[in-house]
């Protein structure tokens, strides 16, 4: 079983004496993405390492999310960040998005979900949490080499989306693989890491981004997002609504949200939220219009999706449909 430890942050300085792989397999940006970060906020507040809120009171680690439950199930490998030995483990939960307090409750001393901790040299451990039930594929004491697949992704534990939950300790204290040395210098340095050279080229310290998009008959709702109901809609021409839909993360208070939808004959939608008044680490937004008479036209219907933050655009995505 893995316990739960009252660990606290260390403000010390660690030798750059491991160098961690990229958990998961998967493209960075493009179907996973960081989600959180280790909270380094000590009070009843929360701040990540870049003095953002892309974390959460009490949070110890960095979760890195998939795009959907849909990609869960198809199964995203979790692999090994070093050289090391399994020294506990757990696969019996199952995957279940937990948003009550009486499921919380439920499953209290069990936040983890499924997963496993693992010892490395020099004092290190990792503990990966929320794994899909009956997916590790080591063993208690087992050796395994840094890129080794542990499991899969899952939605184990105390989870609301499905995503890997990786907490870092040395001589077992809790540390931030994105700051080894907590400076208060707000700023990304790869250099105050223990990321290897190919994670730190992958990641993108602009961490607000579109992470899904896509078109459907109706409004939707995050649930639709978390199931992937729409991932295989064709709009047609008797289709009776046609919306564009995004979601996002890592929102920032004051950021703009802007949908500009067109087809064949023009302009659909064009909205533009007005400045958000608090971060959102899950923010979802559509556009679009009933069927007009006599049905959607033939052609491209094409929407561009742009998060804009002190009046420039930060993130960019665009998605087309045909109809034929």
């Amino acid at each position: 079983m893995i316990s739960a430890l009252l660990i606290t942050i260390a403000n010390v300085s660690y030798a750059n004496d491991i160098a961690l792989q990229f958990p998961l397999d998967c493209s960075l940006g493009q179907d996973c993405f960081v989600q959180q970060f280790m909270d380094h906020d000590d009070t009843d507040n929360a701040r990540d390492f870049t003095c953002g809120h892309a974390t959460y009171d009490g949070h110890k680690g960095t979760d890195f999310r998939i795009k959907d439950l849909a990609a869960m199930k198809r199964g995203v490998p979790v692999l090994a960040v070093a050289d090391g030995q399994i020294v506990a483990l757990r696969d019996d939960m199952a995957d279940q998005l937990w948003t009550t307090p009486e499921q919380k409750a439920a499953i209290k001393g069990r936040e983890c979900g499924n997963g496993l901790v693992i010892q490395h040299a020099n004092g290190y451990q990792s503990q990966y949490c929320h794994m899909r039930l009956n997916s590790v594929t080591v063993e208690n004491k087992d050796m395994v080499k840094a890129g080794d697949v542990l499991g899969m992704v899952g939605a184990s534990g105390n989870t609301q989306f499905p995503h890997l939950h990786i907490t870092m300790r040395k001589a077992r204290r809790v540390i931030d693989p994105f700051s080894i040395v907590d400076d208060d210098s707000c700023a990304f340095d790869r250099n105050n890491t223990i990321w290897d050279g190919a994670f730190l080229d992958a990641y993108d310290p602009q961490i607000t981004q579109i992470f899904s998009m896509g078109f459907a008959p109706s409004a939707i709702k995050i649930d639709d997002i978390q199931q992937a109901r729409f991932a295989e809609f064709s709009p047609q021409s008797e289709t009776p609504a046609l919306v564009a839909f995004a979601s996002a993360i890592n929102m920032r208070a004051g950021d703009v949200f802007h949908i500009a939808f067109r087809g064949p004959n023009g302009v659909i939608a064009n909205t533009k939220t007005d400045p958000l008044d608090r971060a959102k680490s899950r923010y979802l937004r559509f556009a679009g219009k009933k069927k007009p008479d006599g049905g959607w036209p033939s052609g491209d219907y094409i929407a561009e999706f742009s998060i804009l933050r002190d009046g420039d655009v930060i993130e960019t995505e665009t998605i087309t449909a045909k109809i034929p």
